[in-house]
């Protein structure tokens, strides 16, 4: 069946040139289960989009419905304005790594990188320079004659890098890329692969279930839960406001308190809440009085100091430090609130000696500016 060419209509974005890639309303099911749930999805050219979401939310079945490996119950996918929804995997200008990067064990790192090309019948004088040119970029030039036992974990995750991206596909998929990493490398991958996707300016679509990785990576973040997408925003939209507390639980570290609606308007919204005492914050919501919410609050706005006086009539709290967890960079201050309750307060630790700026045991005030609270109805 041909492709079928999506109408101008449905490519048509006021202002935006269309989307590179599209997910029409895709569902994919495995017998009684729902993986992923009328999902619509635009992916721009160009654009590095990262699919959040915990284990079991969808986000892998989705990569693999764009590469061909499954295909949807319902709906269409859609590469440069074609729907390729029936077109076979080899056929697809797409290009996937996965998790345990299935490299050739007796192949050299130049033979893996080349083995594409050579599938495509390229010929030798164009597939040799256009290998070496990739091995450049990835730093792999002097490594063309090991074999991947020879390699260390990061050299045969960019082995895997240049044979998926010296076919040029029009959209890179990643799978979990960083998982077999350890912490240091994996951190210094993320920004090698963001400034390798700007120098190749290429479409990258990258599924993870880790939140500082989709966030110094991604232009854009697609969360997923339950087989849909929750939100679709920037990196510190999805951090700063998320749009539940589902998603404010799940990207981060949040004070969530519960509370009442007093009032909502132009001028901000005010919250009525057991432990945290009366909120206010510049945003109005879609509530009314005596409607149900909570107030969150990260721990890096929560500013901590000895208590001395009344901390003030909102906005703030007051407690004991339970605990101070010392993570090199940072502490994390844990306070019993004299309302009831727990607080997370983060401090930075830049002096270079002295003790902490408050003992465990202390009595503590807790503040936090209007706008670092938000207000979440569902």
């Amino acid at each position: 069946m041909p492709d079928r060419q999506l109408s101008d209509a449905e490519s048509a974005i006021p202002g935006r040139p269309p989307p590179l890639v599209r997910f029409a309303s895709v569902s994919r099911r495995f017998g009684p289960v729902t993986a992923v749930d009328s999902v619509s999805l635009d992916i721009a050219r160009g654009e590095f989009c990262a699919l959040l979401g915990p284990s079991g939310c969808g986000k892998t079945t989705l990569l693999r419905m764009l590469a061909g490996f499954e295909r949807p119950d319902e709906g269409r996918v859609l590469l440069d304005g074609e729907d390729i929804t029936d077109v076979p995997p080899h056929r697809r200008a797409v290009n996937m790594m996965f998790q345990n990067y299935a490299l050739f064990p007796h192949l050299t790192v130049e033979a893996n990188v080349a083995f594409g090309l050579r599938q495509e019948n390229m010929p030798a004088a164009e597939i040799r320079p256009r290998v070496a040119d990739m091995l450049a970029s990835l730093r792999l030039d002097g490594l063309e004659k090991r074999k991947p036992a020879q390699l260390s974990g990061g050299q045969r995750q960019r082995v895997a890098l240049a044979r998926a991206l010296v076919k040029r596909p029009k959209v890179f998929l990643l799978d979990e890329p960083l998982a077999a990493l350890d912490k240091k490398l994996r951190s210094e991958t993320q920004f090698e692969l963001r400034e390798l996707q700007r120098k190749l300016g290429m479409t990258f679509i990258v599924v993870t279930h880790d939140q500082e990785e989709a966030m110094s990576m991604a232009d854009r973040i697609a969360v997923m839960n339950r087989g849909s997408i929750v939100q679709v925003a920037p990196p510190r939209d999805v951090y700063e406001h998320p749009i539940s507390r589902w998603i404010a639980e799940f990207i981060g570290e949040i004070n969530l308190f519960e509370g009442v609606i007093d009032s909502t308007g132009p001028s901000g919204t005010w919250v009525d809440t057991p432990a945290a005492g009366r909120v206010h914050t510049p945003n109005e919501v879609p509530a009314r009085k005596g409607d149900n919410a909570f107030v969150a609050v990260r721990p890096e706005k929560v500013l901590l100091a000895p208590f001395d006086s009344d901390p003030g009539a909102y906005n703030s709290a007051s407690g004991t430090l339970v605990d101070v967890a010392y993570l090199g960079d940072t502490s994390v201050c844990r306070i019993k609130l004299d309302r009831g309750g727990f607080m997370r307060a983060t401090i930075t630790n830049a002096r270079r000696r002295g003790g902490e700026p408050v003992a465990p045991g202390a009595h503590v005030a807790l503040r936090w500016e209007p706008d670092s609270a938000l207000v979440l109805v569902r």
